[in-house]
């Protein structure tokens, strides 16, 4: 968290996307939550990809993918069951929620802020 933006593996987020951080968090890492549903992964070259496909399970009406992201992270997406990304496939992912995001700080942080 460095002034009004939090950098994340997936690029920066404005700090007002995020409810309730304020100032006094500033430098301090945290924890974004995201749900599956406000995330959209896409086919991409291995070039440009924030990561790639390790896990999908269908759902019925959806199919649940895990991306392992570069840095070694991971975020789930919920898609569609029409729209099929295989397995092992390369993807950008990209943050669609139309809503504040909730956060916590990281526990090495906490004692900082008690």
């Amino acid at each position: 968290m460095t002034g009004d933006a939090v950098e994340t593996p997936l690029g920066r987020l404005a700090r007002e996307r995020i409810h309730g951080l304020t100032a006094a968090y500033d430098g301090t890492e945290i924890d974004i939550l995201v749900r599956p549903d406000d995330v959209f992964a896409q086919p991409a070259p291995e070039a440009s990809a924030d990561g790639r496909v390790v896990y999908r399970r269908y759902l019925g009406p959806t199919v649940l993918y895990r991306v392992e992201l570069d840095d070694g992270g991971v975020v789930e997406c919920m898609h569609n069951h029409a729209a099929r990304i295989d397995l092992d496939t390369f993807v950008t992912v990209d943050l669609t929620a139309d809503h504040d995001l909730a956060w916590f700080p990281r526990a090495d942080d906490l004692a900082d802020h008690e």
